[in-house]
């Protein structure tokens, strides 16, 4: 079994893509063996879909479920999403209250990499997951490690994928902010995304479908559906973090 979760940060410019990929997710929907759990942060306007609710809530997606407040689970009022304590409290929520097997946390958001040069100057290095409400709060490379550091017990449990629906993330220092918490794989981009992002309706499926995967098999899966969604263009790519990087660390 899996807890798929989605940290949808779109308290920004890209709220119309996370509409849009939050129905992805519902064309799949969850199961017995897979719990598809969100949180989304939304802004004003930009998008007005779905009541044109602002504020943050949780949802378990179920088949064809659309994301209005009569759907969500929890409201949890405006969140910055730029802070790590709001990523904290919904992993441990979400794994809290849908327990499974297997974990997938995914980062839903702008990404700027780790190095100035990759980024836009008006976006500092190492950030992704903005939230423009909040004062453009974003959370930086070093916030990821206390993030993860916090929610796997120092790595003594584990999220077994762990990945990155933003641009510029494949890197190996922002991999290393991953790797020592127990994570079997990592799954970004090396360079920008398109806005559609990943096709969590084929990803979900594939999954819903294969629930006895194992992490490296969804990350390989996650990549071809990728691949494929962009008219075999684009790049993404799935990192095992355990024995071949730490021999790249050596």
């Amino acid at each position: 079994s899996w807890t798929f979760m989605v940290y949808l940060a779109a308290d920004n410019n890209l709220e119309s893509f996370a509409i849009d990929d939050f129905l992805e997710m519902a064309a799949a929907g969850s199961d017995a063996n897979l719990n598809i759990v969100v949180q989304f942060d939304r802004i004003p306007g930009y998008d007005s879909r779905y009541g044109d609710w602002t504020s943050t809530k949780r949802f378990r997606i179920t088949p064809g479920m659309v994301p209005d407040a009569n759907s969500a689970v929890q409201d949890i009022g405006e969140a910055d999403m730029g802070d790590p304590q709001t990523a904290i409290d919904f992993v441990n929520w979400a794994r809290a209250t849908y327990p499974a097997e297997r974990y997938v946390l995914v980062w839903w958001n702008h990404g700027g990499g780790w190095l100035t040069a990759l980024a836009p100057q008006e976006i500092g290095p190492n950030d992704f997951c903005w939230d423009d409400t909040d004062g453009s709060d974003a959370l930086t490379s070093a916030e990821l490690y206390q993030i993860l550091d916090a929610v796997t017990n120092g790595g003594a449990e584990p999220i077994d994928l762990v990945g990155f629906d933003a641009c510029l993330m494949a890197m190996w220092e922002v991999d290393n902010q991953v790797k020592p918490f127990g994570s079997a794989v990592s799954v970004s981009s090396e360079e920008a995304e398109p806005g559609d992002g990943w096709p969590y309706d084929t990803i979900l499926g594939d999954l819903k479908g294969n629930p006895g995967w194992s992490a490296a098999a969804l990350g390989d899966d996650i990549v071809v559906r990728y691949y494929q969604s962009y008219g075999n263009g684009e790049t993404q790519s799935a990192k095992d973090l355990a024995g071949p990087y730490t021999a790249l660390n050596q």
